[in-house]
């Protein structure tokens, strides 16, 4: 799928019985996040149950939060690989600021009545005062008013099958409007250095973030076009833009050196990336640095 839907809600609206059902009606994939919390019931699969040793371990993650003492998190590839991902507030922010995969983000928010959420988690097993902590929790951690990122769907799961169908339809429309190739050229009003048709061995000298490697400042580049598009390879993709029918004639030069592609939630995942536009070929841009390879004088 080209996109990650992270469902976010408090405690008790259903997130989790909704994900399980999308992934059993339609083959989606549900992230099973590590966490250091012990699991609820015999058999839980929605995450992977770690000691705080072994949490440590697993070295950087891109998703990551800490709700009612317990940590939680997820590293890229999982991201890349999955469909649906149950998160709270916190762990959004976290993951927004450093996801750099393939997929684009989605946030669907579910709401319910409190009457509706106190049946539900006393259905599951919640004492009375496991209720009480969690409401108190969650009153804090899902205040909407101090959410810093957009909610593309807020949705009230009154039924579990009518909140999926919705949701469903939901992903449905997102999964044809977003685009998947992104085209980006260095603006000459921003031009100062003259970067604009610079390779990589250009970048290796002037422009050097460490031995062998050349920085891309992004900062000079414009989107030129963005679209949806099968690929098969960058060549291809090179030589339609370089056409006179080109998409988006009027708006963009053809694509040379220093282009830089995005491609994402492409069927050939290889391709799924920030690729510069070289000299001779294509060279990946590192997404943790924003460097590529640079060539060198033989």
């Amino acid at each position: 799928m080209k996109n990650i839907y992270l469902i976010v809600g408090p405690s008790g609206v259903g997130k989790t019985t909704l994900v399980e059902r999308l992934a059993k009606e339609h083959g989606l994939k549900q992230v099973e996040s590590y966490t250091t919390r012990q699991p609820r019931y015999p058999g839980e699969t929605s995450h992977i149950f770690v000691s705080d040793e072994e949490f440590d371990a697993l070295g950087e993650m891109v998703a990551y939060t800490e709700y009612n003492g317990f940590r939680y998190g997820v590293t890229s590839d999982i991201i890349d690989s999955h469909d649906l991902y149950v998160i709270d507030p916190f762990g959004v922010d976290y993951m927004l600021a450093r996801y750099r995969g393939c997929k684009g983000v989605v946030v669907i928010w579910l709401v319910a009545e409190p009457d509706e959420i106190r049946r539900r988690m006393r259905a599951r097993g919640d004492t009375d005062e496991m209720i009480a902590k969690r409401l108190a929790v969650d009153a804090q951690a899902f205040d909407l008013s101090k959410t810093n990122f957009e909610i593309d769907l807020m949705i009230h799961a009154d039924g579990i099958q009518e909140t999926a169908n919705a949701v469903w339809e939901y992903i449905r429309f997102r999964e044809k409007s977003d685009p998947c190739v992104r085209i980006y050229q260095i603006s000459w009003e921003h031009d100062v250095n003259r970067l604009n048709f610079a390779d990589s061995q250009y970048l290796g000298k002037h422009c050097c973030a460490g031995t062998g490697r050349a920085k891309i400042d992004f900062s000079l580049y414009d989107e030129v076009w963005s679209g949806d598009i099968p690929v098969s390879s960058l060549d291809d993709l090179y030589l339609m833009f370089n056409r006179d029918d080109r998409p988006n004639a009027n708006n963009m030069r053809s694509m040379s050196v220093s282009d830089i592609v995005e491609i994402s939630h492409n069927l050939d995942s290889e391709l799924n990336g920030k690729w510069f536009c070289d000299s001779f070929g294509w060279k990946k841009i590192r997404e943790e640095d924003n460097t590529i390879e640079a060539t060198t004088d033989n």
